[in-house]
């Protein structure tokens, strides 16, 4: 496979428990979502609006998408 080569800061991780902190401290754009850990908020860039489990990964795909400029579905 390609190796990505990607710095810490390039990465986002979505999660949603306390296993999940020490990746939130080393990537650059932390994710969590309303129905996880209360502690893991603290420690996230964004909480998504969609819970775990009902469309988080498209959410944060077109997340991802607009903040690039690369969301083609806009009127």
């Amino acid at each position: 496979g390609t190796a990505l080569r990607l710095t810490p800061a390039e990465i986002a991780h979505v999660g949603d428990d306390l296993p999940d902190l020490p990746l939130f401290r080393q990537v650059g754009f932390a994710i969590g979502v309303p129905n996880g850990h209360p502690a893991t908020h603290g420690h996230v860039h964004h909480v998504t609006t969609l819970p775990g489990g009902a469309g988080v990964a498209r959410e944060v795909a077109e997340l991802l998408l607009r903040a690039r400029g690369n969301w083609p579905f806009d009127p």
